[in-house]
């Protein structure tokens, strides 16, 4: 079963997804000296980065039901990237087009590394030219993990598999990436789903930043109870500071937070 990006655009794991990740692309970006060289973002499955949001999409009990009670959340970088309506019809950005935005807005020049294995995804971005001149963006059709193996500096990594329609392989592999980052002193962030069954996850290297809710939606065939934000080097750090923005989001969807500490300490 293929990972259905346009469907579940806007939903809650994409809440908390871009949430947490603008969350330490500003703290990133206030640390820099200003004459710093590009800020340097890999993504390992980045998508589209553009999906219309349908009239029955998940984003109904995400977005839309976030926007009208965070309002003291409202001058975070992902708010203000939402702006203050949505509707059907409205336009989502992914990941990497927020990192993009919110960099291209304050004029921070970048370099956006971005690898998807869909060929849909690769014909789209040849065509694409909505993101500032002061960004360069490259895109290789091809597996994003395989590229966090080559020598690499970058100031922020963003791991995001589908997992799906192989849950546990991506659990396994997300494993492994953290690990090496970690030995290289790599700043990263991983998203992942909490399922019924997530066996091999907590090998990762890595804070956990969690989002739980009862019975949130289906992912292949398994309930999906919430989701998280592995957090490794500065981003571990930058989350850390913020945990009450986090819990003040979680509590207006219903949700419980939690944070749980690098397994590979114990």
């Amino acid at each position: 079963m293929a990972y259905q990006h346009a469907r579940k655009a806007g939903n809650l794991a994409d809440v908390w997804k871009h949430f947490t990740l603008l969350t330490v692309l500003a703290d990133l970006v206030a640390d820099r000296d200003a004459a710093a060289p590009s800020f340097a973002y890999l993504e390992t499955h980045c998508g589209e980065g553009l999906y219309e949001l349908a009239p029955d999409g998940e984003w109904r009990n995400g977005v839309a039901r976030v926007l009208p009670v965070c309002k003291e959340l409202a001058d975070h970088p992902y708010f203000e990237a939402l702006g203050s309506h949505l509707a059907a019809g409205s336009v989502y950005r992914g990941s990497w087009l927020l990192v993009a935005d919110y960099l291209g807005r304050r004029r921070h020049r970048a370099s956006l590394s971005l690898h998807d294995t869909d060929p849909a995804v690769a014909r789209r971005l040849q065509l694409f030219s909505g993101i500032p001149h002061t960004q360069r963006l490259r895109f290789r059709c091809g597996d994003g993990y395989a590229a966090l193996r080559r020598c690499g500096s970058w100031d922020l990594v963003f791991i995001d598999p589908p997992y799906s329609p192989d849950a546990a392989l991506d659990y396994r592999r997300v494993a492994v990436a953290s690990r090496s980052l970690a030995s290289r002193h790599i700043t990263f962030l991983a998203w992942y789903p909490l399922l019924e069954s997530s066996h091999g996850w907590f090998t990762a290297t890595g804070v956990r930043y969690e989002l739980l809710m009862p019975r949130v939606g289906q992912l292949g065939r398994q309930s999906l109870t919430g989701c998280g934000m592995l957090a490794g080097g500065r981003a571990a750090r930058s989350l850390a500071g913020h945990r009450g923005a986090l819990a003040a989001l979680a509590t207006h969807v219903g949700a419980r937070f939690r944070v749980r500490p690098d397994a590979s300490d114990s």
